[in-house]
């Protein structure tokens, strides 16, 4: 029997890689591609309206090979989990409280709604709604998760009742367990909130001591995990820190 030689193994080898590699990269069937539509229908359908969920199981689609293979190499951005979805929206005046001015006018014209609407706006041009960076009325109340009533914060009963329960302005613990540490000063940005600036760079370094977390403001989602961070800003832009990476928009940033 003839032993094959070394270039014949090799030839074999190749061949056999280049079959793997266009096994590898085969498009989708028509099949694998309707069962992808009617999965991603589906899964829109749950998120738009998520009381469904519980009467509505989402099919899923046959796991085919190539559908796997698919899958798994290529990810698209609109079957992440991590992408924003309606039932995580929340109403303007809560998103804008304490930062801006806010207030529902009607269509049909001026009238005596928007004239109130202007003196209220005036009277609140006058009065400064924030003292300094301790003043829990700088935090992005969409991302730090607070049981607390935000619109007691008006008050200066309220804001020690905020610290009572969060802890000091220095180091503060959201509802979830994370904490936000004031970081020190760096970045180019001066933010303004409520007619008081802010330190240039100002923002808290969030953390979790247990395991890893999940923050999303209104445009990103972050994954820090255990022992990591993440720079938070007053208008709830963030910055990635020691192990945190973003996951939503895809392909944006890479983990450190």
């Amino acid at each position: 029997m003839a032993v094959p030689s070394r270039r014949q193994r090799s030839f074999v080898q190749e061949r056999r890689g280049r079959a793997r590699r266009r096994l590898r990269g085969r498009k989708l069937g028509v099949s694998d591609k309707a069962h992808l539509r009617r999965a991603r229908a589906a899964r829109q359908a749950a998120c738009e309206n998520p009381e469904r969920r519980r009467d509505q199981s989402v099919q899923t689609p046959a796991q085919s090979a190539s559908w796997r293979m698919a899958n798994r190499r290529r990810p698209r951005a609109d079957d992440s989990p991590t992408a924003p979805c309606p039932k995580d929206y929340v109403p303007l005046a809560d998103f804008v409280r304490h930062k801006a001015f806010h207030a529902s006018l009607p269509r049909n014209g001026f009238s005596e709604s928007w004239r109130a609407s202007l003196s209220e706006f005036q009277e609140w041009l006058s009065v400064a709604g924030c003292e300094n960076e301790g003043d829990p009325r700088c935090l992005p109340f969409h991302i730090f998760d607070t049981r607390f009533d935000i619109g007691r914060l008006a008050s200066a009963d309220g804001r020690s009742d905020f610290a009572s329960e969060h802890g000091p302005q220095s180091s503060r613990t959201d509802a979830k367990k994370r904490r936000w540490r004031r970081g020190p000063l760096h970045g180019r940005e001066i933010l303004n909130v409520a007619g008081r600036e802010l330190a240039q760079g100002f923002h808290w370094d969030v953390s979790a001591r247990s395991s890893k977390f999940e923050l999303t403001n209104s445009s990103q989602t972050w994954v820090i995990r255990k022992g990591g961070y993440i720079n938070v800003y007053p208008d709830g832009s963030m910055r990635g820190g020691n192990g945190s990476r973003m996951v939503y928009p895809h392909g944006k940033k890479k983990a450190r």
